[in-house]
């Protein structure tokens, strides 16, 4: 069930929270990391295709690539209806990496991601979610983001701010960011 829950909390999001974008699509991308690709694709990928296979109505053309040892991109597009818009669609991609023997900085530097999914957490490196959650909210770009939708997440970020008694510039918009990880309970 752990898995499940993470494979369904991405898409979750993009259709309930993630800001809508100017031209009226909702764009998502999560990178999910695993220590290998091999143990990713034995795990977490079988599960993420028991929900959305390849070929999946949701799929976009020409949106699966990868698997076989190394990074998997997998696009999904829907249609969802959203208060105060009416339906809008939904552009989700899920990428994944696997952090090997990796040098961790230097293999998480380039993301540019909404949220990051951590399977088998307790695997990975203890910097890892740090440094994923500072490559969140990089996607979209903010001057591709509606403004109203702009202004809807930047409030919600501040009223999450103040309760965690954290400092932000009145000026800056807050973008979400995310990072969950799933793992087995200690033995």
């Amino acid at each position: 069930g752990k898995t499940v829950a993470s494979v369904m909390k991405g898409p979750l999001m993009a259709a309930t929270f993630a800001p809508v974008c100017k031209d009226g699509w909702v764009r998502v991308k999560v990178a999910c990391i695993r220590d290998t690709y091999r143990d990713f694709a034995r795990t977490a990928l079988a599960s993420w295709y028991e929900a959305f296979p390849i070929g999946h109505p949701w799929q976009a053309p020409n949106g699966h690539q990868g698997g076989q040892d190394r990074p998997v991109k997998h696009v999904l597009r829907w249609r969802t209806h959203r208060q105060g818009y009416g339906f809008v669609n939904v552009e989700f991609t899920m990428e994944t990496g696997a952090l090997g023997d990796h040098n961790v900085e230097q293999f998480i530097k380039g993301y540019e991601i909404s949220m990051a999914w951590l399977n088998e957490c307790d695997m990975l490196d203890e910097r890892v979610p740090g440094l994923m959650f500072q490559r969140t909210g990089r996607y979209p770009r903010v001057e591709d983001i509606a403004p109203a939708e702009l202004d809807r997440v930047t409030k919600e970020g501040r009223k999450a701010f103040d309760l965690m008694g954290l400092s932000y510039d009145a000026n800056e918009p807050i973008l979400p960011r995310m990072v969950w990880g799933d793992c087995n309970p200690p033995g």
